[in-house]
């Protein structure tokens, strides 16, 4: 028997859990599949495991040494293992948040200290063979605090001015006001006869994604010590100087200056020299964009109207899980609600080579925007859960999103929910609407740059 009140004891026990399968842990009905599988089943057999029993209090599970646990699955598409999922922490309550403190709050106690078990789900087994790959005893530091502090003063702002209706997860970094049922659920709130979403407070999947990378780290015993930032205003200021000492620079030059070991033809050389440049003074801002889940882009503008080359991508979807999701659970609302423009400018015909560092600015979109691009992904959704995309809206009939091939080739497809196979494709914002945004936030820097 271990010791419960003694968080090094806990991680001592967690180790047990690593390369054992689920249906090594407890009694699961062996062949139970897929179908019957919900968030909580996986932790609560890694809660029994403990010798936990089932609790909806305010605290942390492992009361006496102050730790939450959280069982977070894992999936892999042909790359390394990413969380499958949003991780909830606890239930907003709209009567009582408004006038919370954050310190001795549920979103407090339940952050402080948490034990990390990832396992690996995969789709039509039974949930006794999902494996434990790895677990992570995380005491919360400088960065999980302002991104909590963050969440929860925008949350109570939202509440006591009637706004909770108009909350979504992509207001905010790393952590999120996440919708709690699918379908949705509406609940009364305190300052509005509007009705509300039910929510929870909950991490982003880039979130636990980069604590199972410093997991592994971990095991390995190669973590590296990291510096954090003081606020994310001061975070925000120092990659805005950084990205200014070397405005006008050419991506020929960023190549020799931070990326010497990399063939300058490759095809994402911009991509490789931008990361470098805002990670190149160490692992500080690096761990930052990472953990706050901030989706770095890098695109080719037209020095005359700002216009992008061509629109912006996110990774391929499959069809036949995006028809099952909702927009404010989707894969693709957190990678696009927290974007960092990394703006280069040339002429059509120039090479990227010479193109010249403009600026780069931090981007979340507006309560407006956001509706917007609800709307529209969710008509996009609908095409393809028709197994009709060929009649989705196209580029000139959206104001911010559209959906186009994004394969190999015409060979590179995946399923539509009918069966028949069509090419890979993904979500683009449309180059309009980003190069109004780079028009706004960098077009009077312009001249400076050329």
């Amino acid at each position: 028997m271990y010791d419960v009140g003694d968080p090094s004891a806990i991680e001592r026990q967690a180790r047990g859990l690593v390369d054992r399968r689920v249906g090594e842990l407890v009694d699961v009905v062996a062949g139970e599949q897929q179908g019957t599988y919900t968030k909580g089943s996986v932790g609560r057999y890694v809660e029994t495991y403990f010798g936990l029993e089932a609790s909806s209090e305010a605290g942390p599970d492992f009361v006496e040494a102050g730790v939450e646990l959280k069982s977070v699955p894992l999936h892999r598409k042909g790359g390394p293992y990413t969380a499958k999922e949003r991780t909830f922490i606890t239930a907003i309550g709209y009567a009582t948040v408004a006038d919370q403190a954050f310190d001795g709050s549920p979103l407090d106690l339940k952050t402080r200290s948490t034990l990390y078990v990832f396992y690996e789900w995969r789709p039509e087994v039974s949930i006794a063979e999902f494996k434990v790959l790895g677990v992570l005893l995380h005491e919360r530091d400088e960065l999980d605090e302002l991104m909590l502090r963050e969440l929860h003063e925008h949350v109570k702002d939202a509440v006591r001015s009637g706004r909770a209706h108009e909350l979504s997860e992509g207001d905010t970094w790393g952590v999120g006001a996440a919708t709690k049922d699918a379908g949705g659920r509406w609940v009364d709130q305190p300052f509005s006869s509007e009705p509300a979403r039910r929510r929870a407070f909950a991490y982003k999947p880039a979130y636990t994604t980069r604590l199972w990378q410093l997991a592994k780290h971990r095991a390995a015993q190669d973590a590296v010590p990291v510096g954090l930032p003081d606020s994310l205003a001061g975070f925000a200021a120092e990659v805005a100087d950084k990205v200014q000492a070397r405005r006008s620079v050419s991506v020929a030059e960023l190549v020799q200056e931070l990326a010497p070991d990399k063939d300058p033809t490759a095809k994402n050389i911009v991509s490789i020299v931008s990361r470098r440049l805002l990670g190149s003074e160490g692992r500080r801002d690096v761990e930052a964009f990472e953990r706050l889940g901030i989706t770095i882009r890098t695109i080719r503008v037209d020095p005359a109207t700002f216009l992008p080359h061509e629109d912006v991508s996110f990774p391929a979807f499959d069809p036949r899980e995006l028809v099952e999701q909702e927009w404010e659970s989707s894969d693709l609302l957190p990678l696009i609600s927290s974007l960092y423009l990394m703006v280069f400018v040339a002429a059509p015909t120039e090479s990227v080579l010479d193109a010249r560092l403009l600026g780069g600015f931090f981007w979340r979109p507006a309560t407006d925007e956001l509706a917007t691009m609800g709307r529209e992904w969710e008509s996009l959704r609908r095409a393809f859960a028709e197994s009709r995309p060929e009649k989705r809206p196209q580029a000139s009939e959206t104001e911010i999103l559209h959906v186009r091939p994004h394969g190999r080739d015409k060979r590179d497809t995946l399923s539509l929910p009918s069966g028949r196979a069509f090419v890979k494709s993904s979500f683009w914002l449309n180059r309009g609407f980003v190069g109004r945004l780079v028009a706004e936030h960098l077009g009077d820097q312009a001249d400076r740059a050329l």
